[in-house]
């Protein structure tokens, strides 16, 4: 498979998803934290790469066209995609901590619960189990 010789950077998706967001490429510029001729840059090259002009300026602001919408709506579901890939790492990462309450008859409890607590305390350290009576 052949790679175009451009590719669209995430930088840029999210760069045009803050200009929409923001109306206009000074706000954007406010808060993505880069200045605002570096930001209109990177917009203008996204346009040259998509073959598409993705905003209408104005001394108003900007406005995203037809195809500057379908743009955004696809930048902004990939960029929250990768935000929720993000936090499903991270939250793989940590361990699990806190109370985990279970109810078991007693008959059962006097069998399981032994081996449980040693499980438990083998694998997650920081969880403590609570055994009620159900």
């Amino acid at each position: 498979m052949e790679l175009p010789r451009s590719l669209i950077s995430l930088r840029q998706l999210h760069y045009l998803v803050a200009v929409a967001d923001a109306g206009s490429f000074t706000a954007a510029a406010d808060q993505t934290h880069v200045a605002q001729p570096a930001l209109s840059r990177q917009i203008a090259i996204l346009e040259s790469q998509v073959g598409l002009r993705l905003l209408d300026r104005s001394r108003n602001g900007v406005v995203l066209t037809e195809g500057g919408v379908r743009l955004y709506n696809l930048a902004r579901s990939t960029l929250e995609r990768l935000g929720s890939i993000q936090s499903e790492l991270l939250a793989r990462e940590r361990k699990p901590a806190g109370v985990v309450t279970i109810a078991l008859p007693t008959s059962l409890a006097s069998m399981l619960v032994p081996q449980v607590v040693r499980e438990l305390e083998a694998r997650f350290p920081e969880i403590t189990l609570r055994v009620e009576d159900g």
